[in-house]
Formats: C-alpha cells, sequence, structure tokens
C-alpha cells in the first residue's frame, strides 16, 4: 500500500491558506504514531509541532521519526505548551490535537473548504474505543446555540473538531494558562462572546476522540467539572428560562446515543457510575 503522507514544511514556510497543527505531549508513546500519521495524511496541514512537556516514554522519538518539528516546554501545563505550539506555527488557520485523538481526513478537508469569512470551523467528532472501536458520533452546538448554552451550564463545542484563524488566537491573548483542564472551553465562550463567527458542518465527522482510562477527562473528572463551574462563574451568572431549557434539550436530543453509551461505559473507564455525561456542568 501506497503512503499517502506529505512532507511537513518548516516552521517560517507555510502556504498563504492552510493549516498548523500543535500535539502537546506528555508520555504519549502508546497513540502519538497514530494520531500523527492521521494528521499527515491531510493534505492541507502544512506544519505540526509537538510541543512536549518532559516525557520519558519515547514519545520525542515517535515525533522525530515522523519528521515534525518538535518543541520542547518546561512542565507547566497543558495550555502553556499549546500556546507555545501555536506560536511556533506560521499557518494563517490553526488548532491542536491531543496524542492519543486522530484527525479524519475526509471530514477536515471538507470542514476547512466553508472557510470563506468564518473565523471558527467545527464539525462532528466520533467517540472510539482504545482500540480505535467506534463508539458513537458527538455533535457539537449549532452556532446560534454555542453562547446561550455556555450560560446555561453545557459545553457545546468538542475542540478535537475544531479550526480557528490565527487573528482569533491573537485577539483573545491565546488560551488561558491559568485553566488546568477548561481552557478550550474558556477560549470558544471568549470566542462567542467577542462575536467570533462560528460555523459547523453537521458531517462527515473531523476528527475522532479516544476513550481510555488513562486519558485526563477520565482521571480527572471531578475536579473538570469544578473548574468548568468556576470558570462559568466568572464569565456569567447561569441563565434559566424556556429558552434556555429548549436549546438545552434540543443539544441533549441531538446526541442522545453519546449520553446513552457514556453512561453504559463510565464502570469501564473510572470504576464508578455518574449520571452526568461529561459536558454538562
Amino acid at each position: 500500500m501506497s503512503d499517502s503522507r506529505h512532507d511537513i514544511r518548516a516552521p517560517n514556510d507555510a502556504p498563504a491558506d492552510s493549516l498548523g497543527v500543535v500535539i502537546p505531549t506528555l508520555n504519549c508513546a502508546t497513540f502519538l504514531a497514530d494520531t500523527l500519521s492521521s494528521i499527515q495524511h491531510v493534505q492541507l496541514v502544512s506544519q505540526i509541532v509537538v510541543a512536549d512537556s518532559g516525557s520519558t516514554d519515547g514519545s520525542l522519538d515517535i515525533a522525530r521519526a515522523a519528521g515534525v518539528d518538535i518543541l520542547q516546554n518546561a512542565p507547566s501545563g497543558l495550555y502553556a505548551a499549546i500556546n507555545a505550539g501555536i506560536r511556533r506555527l506560521s499557518t494563517p488557520w490553526l488548532t491542536y490535537l491531543n496524542g492519543d485523538d486522530l484527525f479524519q481526513s475526509r471530514g477536515i478537508t471538507e470542514l476547512f473548504a466553508t472557510r470563506n469569512d468564518h473565523d471558527v470551523l467545527y464539525g462532528p467528532v466520533d467517540f472510539i474505543t482504545q482500540d480505535g472501536g467506534f463508539l458513537h458520533c458527538w455533535h457539537s452546538a449549532r452556532p446560534g446555540d454555542i453562547l446561550p448554552l455556555f450560560r446555561s451550564g453545557v459545553s457545546p463545542v468538542l475542540q478535537q473538531g475544531t479550526l480557528f484563524r490565527r487573528s482569533l488566537f491573537e485577539s483573545l491573548g491565546g488560551f488561558s494558562e491559568g485553566w488546568r483542564f477548561v481552557s478550550d472551553a474558556d477560549f470558544w465562550w471568549r470566542a462567542a462572546e467577542a462575536g467570533a463567527r462560528f460555523h459547523r458542518i453537521s458531517h462527515p465527522p473531523v476528527a475522532s476522540f479516544r476513550m481510555h482510562a488513562g486519558q485526563l477527562s477520565q482521571i480527572h473528572k471531578t475536579r473538570m467539572h469544578d473548574e468548568f463551574r468556576e470558570m462559568a462563574a466568572r464569565h456569567s451568572r447561569k441563565a434559566g428560562g424556556l429558552v434556555a431549557w429548549w436549546r438545552r434539550s434540543r443539544y441533549r436530543t441531538a446526541n442522545w446515543r453519546g449520553y446513552l453509551v457514556r453512561l453504559l461505559r463510565q464502570g469501564d473507564l473510572s470504576g464508578r457510575v455518574l449520571l452526568k455525561g461529561s459536558y454538562d456542568f
């Protein structure tokens, strides 16, 4: 079988209309090769930066073998590594992908084709098992529902399925490094409050989110929920009323399969059953 991966350009040699990807890593060797391969098969990606925070498990060897740019950072948090990696890129479009997740080439390409005058592009994300088996597809909220859903206690955008303009990243000052787990949600919330233009595609899936017991969202689930509540309190008080209820209901109904699958798998992933979904706070 032929290898369709393409050469990744040097940090200062990006095409005028292309995508750069940061992969924050800390001991991601188990899945990193698959993650890098999935990104390198996307033709519009011209730069990849692995922003490593002190891996000791061979992650850097995998990155070197893939021929991508490596940025080694002092261990100072996930979003500090992401910000540093993004500032290493020179592309007009940006995103980051965790070292255990995957791009879906067709979805990313079709999403990027809709960029026009938008600031944030996003689409559905497949949830997969540790071994790559399909679990369910998650659909982020409609653009007009993003800010109201944030204010009503729901995090409505999955970061794995997003692309955003460099100009937006710079205008917002990057990802807040004061949050350990929820700075991506804070970024989308601030973007919506600032009037950023969001655009969604409903299919095909643009990325895959790998569910396994070692991921931060499973290990630190309770702390993540607490941090989201604190972040939400800083943005605004929680919205209520019939309209807010309708928006939450519509969003949850669109993803009922995902809520059901997550409920059934909680015991496998965390050792306890939680009735509340990962993206409801």
